[in-house]
């Protein structure tokens, strides 16, 4: 993969290109293939801790845009969840352990539910073929609701994360609003469309001379909880 990206870098940088516009996965691949030109990304993962910047507010090389992991938006997801389903004491959370920062976000989601006397159950997975399986697992464990923590590959699998769920009359709840339109009962966290728009912005900066490293990398300020009555109808939730 490293290779792959290196070289399509290269072929972009003889077409002296200006500027190279990253996006989800790709971002840390083009990143590391270090080109000469400033790169501005959208990610959904910690930069930092995947090691595309120094920090959010210096990022310190030719990269920098926009972040949609928010680690303090989580407890109050799993606020959400406990107001929305007051009885439930046994949650599920599915992680892909590949997405960096979702360590400190299951961490956050764990304190939360601690506090609010119920338990939490965390399902990893290291490939989007294992998605299935563990959803299957957490609820053959008797989970009452599964969080999702929002990545491109749990979009991938998202209908069929939240028809497994659904058969079994167990709610979804999740960060991104595609998962509330596919059916989850609810989703809180970032208005992505809004953040694309903070990319346009970055672009705009950078081709106007500014330096990507100048250029704190941005966390979502534009939240938006959706919530899908559809399916509360379905599940008989009264909210």
């Amino acid at each position: 993969a490293a290779e792959r990206y290196a070289t399509a870098v290269e072929e972009l940088q003889q077409k002296d290109v200006a500027l190279i516009l990253a996006q989800g996965a790709a971002t840390p691949g083009v990143v590391r293939a270090n080109p000469t030109v400033p790169v501005v990304f959208a990610y959904s993962a910690d930069p930092v801790v995947g090691k595309i910047v120094q920090s959010l507010a210096r990022p310190g090389g030719k990269a920098t845009g926009v972040t949609f992991m928010s680690v303090e938006l989580n407890p109050k997801r799993i606020d959400f969840v406990r107001t929305a389903l007051p009885k439930a004491r046994k949650i599920g959370l599915l992680s892909n352990i590949n997405h960096f920062g979702e360590e400190n976000e299951i961490a956050a989601c764990q304190t939360a539910v601690q506090q609010a006397g119920a338990e939490l159950t965390v399902y990893r997975v290291t490939a989007l073929p294992e998605i299935q399986p563990a959803v299957v697992r957490a609820l053959d464990d008797g989970i009452e609701v599964l969080v999702v923590l929002p990545s491109a590959g749990m979009v991938r699998y998202s209908s069929e994360i939240i028809r497994q769920c659904l058969a079994r009359k167990v709610p979804v709840v999740s960060g991104w609003s595609s998962f509330a339109h596919a059916g989850a009962l609810l989703t809180y966290g970032p208005n992505l469309g809004e953040g694309m728009k903070r990319v346009a912005w970055y672009t705009m900066r950078v081709l106007g001379g500014a330096r990507p490293s100048d250029l704190p990398v941005e966390q979502p300020t534009k939240l938006e909880l959706v919530v899908n009555r559809k399916t509360a109808a379905q599940l008989g939730i009264d909210l």
